[in-house]
This record gives structure tokens, C-alpha cells and sequence, in this order.
């Protein structure tokens, strides 16, 4: 299978239905600014993980791929590489935005843990394979079709972020992007979710500031993401 069959193959009903759910799930962090919830962050994974349940099961449906273009043992090799490249893409970014990368003192526990992985999944299986499927599907050029889900994407974390991180969550959609048409959703994957772990782990900050203040530990604090925690913007809804 070549890298264009990743995208190719969604039938034009299941692929309308992958739409829908795309668009539902682009105005979920919209909607939380005229309607905040009591935790927004985890409103926003439980949506992303149901959503893109739903989206799967349409994709397959309509005969969408998954796999990337290579076969054993060179998938295997792209996965780890697309787990690298998740982790060196924050200390990049702290690098050139003249940050450092400071440990937490209490990262979130296993079910923290558990939870953003799945919401990584979540948002890979929406917008760097199903969306480009369903697009390509109901006739749009799978450059262009790659090109709209990556806008998508970045318009998702606005609320959060704020216009000023697009440019780190640009490089790193595209990364994405790249790593699913190597390696597929399992690549994409694993580089969304080493890449949230990182900032997970550890914190932007300026040089010369103190270290983050403690908090319990099990839990990330209301409202903040390790995905959208890039060196260049904070990380808070507003």
C-alpha cells in the first residue's frame, strides 16, 4: 500500500458522517468559552475520546486504512523514531524559544497518565486519518484534505493557547502528519502521546525563574494540558 492509500478508500455516506463528527468536535473548545465547564480539561479529553470512537467506527466502515505503507519490521522502527521525534520536538521548541524544560514536581498519575494517551489517540484518529479519509472521500485532493484537518487542528487549540503558540503547534502538526503517512495511526500516536508526556513531565519556563510550585500529586490541575503546553505559550484556558 502506498502512502496516498492511508487516505484513500472511505465510502461517500460514512465518510459524511466522519464530517460531522469533525465539526462537533472542532466547536467542543469553542463552545466551553460561552459555556465553561466545571473542568474544562477533562470535558474536552472525555468529548475527544468519544467523538473519535464514533469517527473511527465510521471510517472503518467506509473502508478506511490505518496501517502505514511498510511492513514489519520497518514499521516498528518508525514508531520508535516517531516516539523520538514527540520528545525532541518540545526540547526544540524550549531551545529556540529561549525556555528551559523543568521537571515537575508532581506529574499526573496513572489515571492522569491513562487518560491523555487516549485523548492523544483521540485526536490523531480524528484529524491526522479519518478527517483526511473522509475529505478525500466526498471528493477533496488528499494535499488539500491534509491541509484543512492541519488548520482544524490548530483552531481546536486556540482557546487554550492562544494564537501565539500556532507557530510551535504548526511544526508539530505537520511532524504528526508525517508520522502517520510513515507509520500510520500507531506512529502518529506515539509521537502525539511521547510528545505530551514530555511537557507532562516537564514544565516550560523562562530561564532563571523558580521551579513550578508542588501540587497534589495524581492529577493535572484544572485546565491545563500537557499537549498544549508548548516552550512558546502557556497553557490555561481561558
Amino acid at each position: 500500500m502506498g502512502t496516498a492509500g492511508l487516505w484513500e478508500g472511505t465510502a461517500a455516506a460514512p465518510a459524511v458522517a466522519v464530517l460531522v463528527v469533525l465539526a462537533a468536535h472542532a466547536a467542543v473548545p469553542w463552545s466551553m468559552r460561552v459555556f465553561p465547564p466545571r473542568d474544562p480539561l477533562r470535558t474536552y479529553d472525555r468529548a475527544t475520546i468519544v467523538l473519535s470512537a464514533a469517527a473511527l467506527a465510521a471510517a472503518t466502515a467506509g473502508g478506511a486504512a490505518w496501517k502505514g505503507p511498510f511492513a514489519w519490521p520497518w514499521t516498528a522502527a518508525v514508531i520508535a523514531a516517531s516516539a523520538a521525534v514527540g520528545v525532541l520536538l518540545p526540547l526544540a521548541g524550549a531551545l529556540l524559544s529561549g525556555k528551559r524544560l523543568r521537571r515537575r514536581p508532581a506529574p499526573s498519575g496513572t489515571a492522569g497518565h491513562t487518560r491523555l494517551a487516549a485523548c492523544a489517540l483521540g485526536e490523531e484518529a480524528l484529524w491526522r486519518i479519518s478527517g483526511p479519509a473522509a475529505l478525500h472521500g466526498v471528493g477533496v485532493p488528499i494535499p488539500l484534505a491534509l491541509a484543512l484537518c492541519l488548520l482544524a487542528f490548530l483552531g481546536l487549540h486556540v482557546p487554550k493557547s492562544g494564537a501565539r503558540a500556532l507557530p510551535y503547534l504548526g511544526v508539530m502538526s505537520l511532524a504528526m502528519t508525517a508520522c502517520a503517512a510513515a507509520g500510520g495511526l500507531a506512529a502518529a500516536t506515539c509521537a502525539h502521546v511521547s510528545h505530551n508526556l514530555t511537557l507532562e513531565w516537564f514544565a516550560p519556563a523562562q530561564r532563571g525563574t523558580r521551579r513550578p510550585s508542588s501540587r497534589p500529586r495524581g492529577e493535572r490541575p484544572t485546565g491545563e494540558s500537557a499537549e498544549d503546553a508548548p516552550p512558546v505559550a502557556p497553557s490555561r484556558w481561558d
